[in-house]
């Protein structure tokens, strides 16, 4: 059923995109840019949207026809015969809706990405994002390709037989990672990728997928690295780099708790060598026990990634394995109690995120783990495959934004970003609402 959302004023709505099959994108003059949220078409107010930031990209979705909205017609318009034009937007952006469009033919799932509607207005594009973190540390413009070269180059000569270091320059040169690219500047995180197995099979994995699903944008890690190569690349890292990072679980990697012993020793070595700089893990959270075990070894910050904190659709996308969504909550008290930073690494899905009864249950976790941070990241997936794994809402969400303010009417010091914080920011990073 197709719903709408009410417009505010009538100043500034950028106009929908299309292109033909050569790839030749064209705006169409009449028709306004829309997005869905949850699978339901919806307008959005001119206040949602903001210029495609620097670093972004558009795409063409094969198979999937564009949708504007006539405002003189007051209907919502397919273009049949022509392709949707889509934005995956640069980081450290939230999406408010996900790209309109309608299936012309049965398709392949498109590639983990995130997609975002686009516009165009008076020579520009325009996305509906907001900019949830400061931090530039994964603004593409400050990556140099010929310092990242230099850093490389003099790793190779110092670790010539380090495999921790082959894979760091794989995951910089080759994926792009921006953490792996961050350590070839000499600069904020550095990934710690150590674990090459996993115990949950998430729908939308960046590092395995079926053969019959598109390719992942990355391999998963094939070599276990030792804790000396790991601590022979990351101290200098801590002692050199003001406010350094280190980082366990990487999207190069499965589940890095199932690695507990090697993370374990690697903390401990890490700590003989520097008291300096911020360890931290990136994980599922599946295991309580264990961390406890890595609080008590130095580790000083964790973040638990959730795509819901609704048991029935985290099960659904997770599909966790010999684990279960009790034990994910157990864990942030855990590390709670052992004064570790807490952040969730929490999925937005614009029509999902924003359902009132997520935002409830959303609320009381907050409540009973007394969570520090949560970093709004855009969920990598494509729309009808993650719809059709969780289940299509009866209507749409009730809007990014509402979901923002309604947390922090609540909890006021509860702050919102995109990037792992360093201890000398605990409590100053991020946002507390956006501008």
């Amino acid at each position: 059923m197709i719903q709408k959302i009410q417009k505010k004023n009538t100043a500034f709505h950028p106009r929908l995109l299309y292109a033909k099959e050569s790839g030749e994108i064209f705006d169409a003059p009449g028709l306004e840019a829309c997005g869905m949220s949850g699978g339901h078409l919806v307008l959005l107010n001119p206040q949602d949207w903001i210029p495609l930031p620097f670093g972004s990209d558009l795409f063409l979705l094969p198979h999937r026809t564009p949708i504007g909205w006539d405002s003189h017609q007051k209907k919502f318009i397919i273009l049949d015969d022509f392709q949707a034009v889509c934005a995956f937007v640069a980081p450290a952006y939230t999406l408010r809706a996900t790209v309109a469009y309608q299936l012309s033919q049965k398709s392949d799932p498109l590639p983990l990405n995130a997609y975002s509607p686009v516009g165009y207005y008076h020579g520009q594009y325009f996305v509906p994002a907001l900019r949830v973190d400061p931090d530039i540390r994964q603004d593409l413009k400050y990556f140099n390709p010929n310092q990242m070269n230099q850093k490389a180059a003099q790793d190779r000569h110092q670790f010539p037989n380090n495999t921790f270091l082959t894979q760091m320059i794989k995951c910089a040169f080759e994926y792009h990672c921006p953490a792996a690219r961050n350590y070839f500047h000499q600069r904020f995180e550095a990934p710690m990728p150590t674990s090459t197995g996993c115990n949950a099979q998430c729908v939308g994995c960046l590092s395995l997928q079926p053969d019959d699903l598109p390719h992942s944008p990355m391999n998963r890690l094939h070599q276990t690295p030792t804790p000396e190569e790991i601590a022979d690349i990351i101290v200098p890292h801590l002692e050199q780099v003001p406010m350094a990072i280190a980082s366990f679980g990487q999207g190069c990697e499965g589940e890095p708790l199932t690695q507990f012993s090697l993370l374990k020793k690697t903390l401990q070595l890490i700590r003989t060598r520097t008291p300096q700089g911020t360890l931290h893990l990136n994980t599922n959270a599946s295991m309580p026990e264990k961390i406890e075990s890595l609080a008590q070894s130095g580790l000083n910050s964790i973040r638990v990634s959730l795509n819901s904190v609704r048991k029935s659709i985290y099960n659904a996308y997770y599909r966790p394995l010999n684990y279960s969504f009790e034990d994910v909550i157990r864990s942030i008290q855990v590390a709670k109690k052992h004064n570790l930073f807490v952040s969730l690494n929490y999925f937005i899905f614009p029509g999902i995120s924003d359902q009132a009864d997520e935002i409830q249950a959303l609320l009381h976790l907050i409540e009973i783990t007394q969570v520090d941070f949560i970093q709004m990241r855009n969920l990598n997936i494509d729309p009808e495959s993650y719809l059709n794994t969780v289940g299509k809402p009866d209507s749409p969400g009730l809007g990014i934004d509402t979901l923002f303010k309604t947390i922090h009417s609540q909890f006021p010091a509860i702050r919102f970003g995109y990037f792992n914080p360093p201890k000398e920011k605990w409590g100053k990073a991020g946002i507390l609402l956006p501008a």
